[in-house]
Parts: structure tokens; C-alpha cells; sequence
């Protein structure tokens, strides 16, 4: 079974859910995209854009013209790792109060646009699923804070901790983001 908390890395409890529960089912599709991808797996009516910004990068998958899948990967270079040290509390995209990771923000800034406008082809009532790994976690962390309505399901494997205490308090008011760790 899998351990699903919510994205923010402050939760203090987790929730073991059996394998029979419709979110395992939903994580699981999300995994498989994310295999599909990196196997580069030919898949019949799926389009697949990368946007690199510096070394920002974001994947979105759209079947049949519709956004499905906005997929953050992990850190891979060395200025992945230099954002990952960058660990000071900056102010959060439109706020006043909310204090996120500074390196965590940079490359989310450089990304934020390609969102808007990605965000921007959902028609009303039209969500996509949002995930990352690691580094990818975090940026896949800020996009569900920022875009929470046009996002069905989120969910995080092994991602760090990314605001502070307002951020977290704000964050776990939803039911649709997950953080997924492995149960030792």
C-alpha cells in the first residue's frame, strides 16, 4: 500500500491507503504517464511538450488537443542543485504574507508563464493532473497552490519542504494533493 500526505512536507501524520481506493488508482495512472515519458514510449494520440527555461524544466501532455498532465522531473544538473541550496524564505508569487523557498521560487518564476498560458486553454470545469519528483515536487507543490482550481489531482513523490507555516496551513485545506512516500 501507498502512504499519501498532503503535498506540504509539514503534515505531521500520515494515511496508509488500501490498494483498492480510487486515489491509489489515480497515482498509479499519473506513474505510468510519468514511465510512458521517460521509456519514451510511443503513445497513440498523446502530444508531449517540453518548455526549458535555463534549467527550469516542465512536460505537458495533452490527448486529443486537451491538457492531462503537467509533470515536473527531478533535479538533474548542477544549477538544479545550486536552486536546492537556495533555501532562504522569499515572498510568494501575489502575496503579502506566504514565505516559500527562495530556489524553489526562481525556477518557478521562470516556468510561470508557459503555466499561464497552459492553464489558460482549460475550459470551465476542465482540470488537468499536476506531479514532480523532488526538486520537480516542489515546483509541482507551488503550480497546485497557485492554479488549485484547474487541477483535479496533484501529487508529489519525495518532494521537499517549500513554505512556511502560513504556506502549509493554506496548502492542506485540500483534498486533492498528495504527497507519496514509500512506507519502511
Amino acid at each position: 500500500s501507498l502512504v499519501l500526505l498532503t503535498a506540504c512536507s509539514g503534515m505531521k501524520k500520515s494515511v496508509i491507503v488500501p490498494e483498492g481506493d480510487p486515489w491509489v488508482k489515480e497515482v498509479g495512472k499519473v506513474g505510468r504517464v510519468i514511465l510512458d515519458l521517460h521509456a519514451k514510449k510511443e503513445m497513440p494520440g498523446v502530444e508531449v511538450e517540453t518548455v526549458s527555461v535555463e534549467n527550469a524544466d516542465v512536460v505537458f501532455v495533452k490527448k486529443e488537443g486537451k491538457l492531462q498532465h503537467v509533470i515536473f522531473p527531478g533535479s538533474k544538473e548542477l544549477p538544479d542543485w545550486i536552486d536546492n541550496f537556495s533555501y532562504d524564505k522569499v515572498l510568494f508569487t501575489n502575496s503579502t504574507s506566504v514565505l516559500v523557498h527562495k530556489g524553489f521560487l526562481r525556477q518557478y518564476e521562470l516556468l510561470r508563464p508557459a503555466l499561464i498560458e497552459r492553464f489558460g486553454t482549460l475550459n470551465e470545469g476542465e482540470t488537468a493532473i499536476v506531479c514532480g519528483a523532488s526538486l520537480g515536487g516542489a515546483l509541482a507543490t507551488l503550480t497546485m497552490n497557485e492554479f488549485s482550481d484547474k487541477i483535479y489531482l496533484g501529487c508529489t513523490f519525495g518532494a521537499p519542504k517549500v513554505g512556511d507555516s502560513t504556506f502549509t496551513e493554506q496548502f492542506r485545506k485540500s483534498d486533492r494533493f498528495f504527497r507519496v512516500v514509500v512506507e519502511s
